[in-house]
């Protein structure tokens, strides 16, 4: 694992005293030069240069300050103006899933998509067991063959076949394993930075831990006031019952892609009482709004929204009240499919452990180049060592074995706002299949039951289908 801190924010204004010699201390340049002065701030009458200037004259008194008003006192929003930017590589793709759950940051992951991966993977420390160790390799190493085979089945194919559409060599990475090495840039504050420090140096897993580790080093050394462990951080620890032995109350499985789980909700109602309370008579209450627009027809609330977005050019310029109105989803998805779907954050997402019995996602390609049997030998090898490792150490370190075709179930709620936003980005022709298909789905499951919510959208959808 490699991380190295690539740069953060600092004091312009003290970068220009240093280019004409006037500051010697190159400590000056510290973003908690930044998060001092803020600080004050809110406690001093004087102005923002002079403030900043006297905290510039002695960086262990700003220290001081930043931990004071940062940690003692709780005022964590301080240390969000300093920002950092981090290079992390030789980082398995399982691990960065964990990483980029964090909302509050920007990620930009090496694609599987666009890049040809080589067979470099990483091999948990939790694995002292020679037999397992081995098994672990042999099944990487099986998977990575198969991903090349896959990658020149395809190509052959596609000369062949010059016209084919429904093939791509992007598809041979759902074989690829969760353990492949991967890289990312990543840009967050430091109050976000410290919160991901200390649940990853909690986690149940080696590699985890040794990035909150080397994280919380890199931060130690060079912005010590703006980093602080707490050993006893454990945010998704629940101590107060084992609710796996709840499941003896729940006996059948249900059987569905996705799901709208709040569809008795007045999604379209809710959406132009929004609107009329921002724009309309402003005497009215929203409940007096809510319950009047209620008894006006669909045809008049189609005219409504048509009326106000006549003149609309952008959808992605839709108007705040669209916020108000969430949908809840629940789905089961490939790994490859959810390492796109975690990077619309502003959605709230939960995910389940990956779950061999919810079968595979096997694309379209793999069938074309008739190499569907070859494909499903390997995932059967590949879920018999992943129960072993599972029973023996832990399904968290299990993952590793598992693919991008393996599926995961996940629970995830999206404003109407941000829904128009996701769907714009991925219903477009040029979206990867797997999550064009969701969104395919998602969009005909809201316009069931929210229409005029999503009238705009579907004037969209026609133009590009």
């Amino acid at each position: 694992m490699k991380v190295a801190l690539l740069g953060y924010n600092i004091d312009i204004l003290s970068l220009l005293d240093y280019k004409n010699h006037s500051i010697q201390n190159f400590q000056t340049f510290s973003p908690e030069i930044i998060t001092a002065s803020y600080a004050k701030i809110s406690r001093s009458e004087k102005d923002i240069l002079t403030l900043r200037e006297e905290v510039k004259l002695d960086i262990n008194k700003a220290r001081q300050f930043n931990k004071k008003i940062i940690f003692d006192m709780g005022h964590s929003s301080v240390a969000e103006h300093a920002v950092f930017n981090f290079d992390i590589s030789e980082i398995s793709r399982l691990a960065l899933e964990y990483l980029e759950h964090f909302r509050l940051a920007s990620y930009t992951e090496k694609s599987q998509r666009y890049v040809t991966f080589r067979d470099n993977f990483y091999i948990p420390n939790e694995i002292k067991n020679q037999e397992f160790l081995e098994g672990f390799k042999r099944i990487i190493a099986s998977q990575f063959n198969f991903y090349k085979e896959l990658r020149e089945e395809i190509k052959n194919f596609l000369l062949d076949n010059k016209n084919s559409s429904e093939i791509s060599k992007e598809d041979a990475r759902y074989i690829l394993p969760l353990a492949t090495f991967s890289q990312l840039g990543m840009t967050v504050n430091a109050r976000e930075l410290n919160y991901i420090v200390n649940e990853l140096s909690n986690s149940d897993l080696i590699e985890l831990k040794e990035l909150g580790k080397r994280i919380f080093e890199i931060l130690q050394k060079e912005t010590p006031s703006l980093i602080q462990k707490s050993e006893s951080f454990k945010v998704d620890s629940f101590p107060y019952f084992n609710i796996e032995k709840e499941e003896i109350f729940f006996q059948s499985q249900e059987n569905f892609d996705v799901k709208l789980i709040n569809f008795n909700t007045d999604f379209d109602n809710i959406l132009i009482s929004s609107i009329y309370y921002k724009y309309g008579n402003k005497n009215y209450g929203f409940e007096y709004i809510f319950n009047n627009i209620k008894n006006i027809s669909y045809s008049e609330k189609l005219i409504f929204i048509k009326d106000l977005f006549t003149n609309i050019k952008n959808l992605n310029k839709i108007i705040r009240e669209f916020e108000f109105v969430d949908f809840l989803f629940e789905a089961k998805v490939s790994a490859s499919l959810f390492a796109q779907l975690k990077r619309h954050r502003l959605m709230t997402l939960t995910k389940i452990n990956y779950d061999v019995s919810l079968g595979n996602v096997i694309p379209l390609t793999i069938k074309l180049i008739k190499k569907e049997s070859d494909f499903l030998k390997l995932i059967e090898e590949t879920n018999n060592f992943y129960y072993k490792l599972k029973n023996s150490y832990s399904k968290d370190l299990a993952e590793y074995v598992l693919t991008n075709s393996h599926k995961c179930k996940v629970l995830f709620k999206i404003n109407a706002r941000n829904l128009y936003n996701f769907l714009m980005l991925r219903l477009d022709r040029h979206a990867q299949w797997d999550i064009r298909n969701l969104s395919k789905t998602i969009f005909f499951i809201v316009k069931k039951y929210a229409p005029i919510t999503v009238y705009l959208l579907q004037k969209y959808f026609e133009e590009i289908e």
